[in-house]
């Protein structure tokens, strides 16, 4: 999993809604339409992480190219909630083999925090965490050109 497959930074934020304009004004940037979706979240040993994970989440993915800004609406409990505010909550990575990738990053010191895909879907992402505060989110790789094409903008 190499840092250049890097593709975006994800922020919770209190209110989506204000985010998108606030953010897209501030850094001159462009949303998609905001998605709603619900997902299962596992931890490592493949138990179902509490309700609030895997209720709907409300979401949205800056338009353009890769860097992208992914903002998530705050959840009161969860592994999206905003408990210190509005803040960076993880850089998103693609990867080819999930299961294999997360344990090469055990090795290095990671944790894994969450397996997670929409149901019936199988595992699509996880979130694996540090001690020095980062938080990884390995993507199925076989979503880019779909997430891509979706955020694709004509030139202006």
């Amino acid at each position: 999993m190499p840092w250049d497959h890097v593709y975006h930074v994800a922020f919770v934020v209190p209110d989506l809604d204000v985010a998108i304009a606030g953010v897209g004004q501030q850094l001159g940037l462009s949303f998609a339409k905001p998605r709603t979706r619900s997902f299962e979240l596992r931890n490592a040993e493949g138990t179902s992480l509490a309700a609030e994970d895997s209720s709907d989440v409300y979401y949205v993915y800056s338009r353009g190219a890769p860097p992208y800004v992914e903002l998530i609406e705050a959840k009161s409990a969860g592994v999206w909630a905003a408990d210190s505010g509005a803040r960076i909550h993880h850089v998103g990575t693609w990867s080819d083999d999930i299961r294999s990738d997360a344990r090469r990053l055990e090795e290095r010191g990671f944790r894994i925090e969450a397996f997670g895909g929409v149901a019936g879907d199988g595992e699509r992402f996880a979130y694996l965490t540090n001690d020095f505060g980062l938080r990884l989110e390995l993507v199925d790789a076989s979503l880019r050109e779909g997430l891509e094409t979706r955020l694709r903008v004509a030139p202006v």
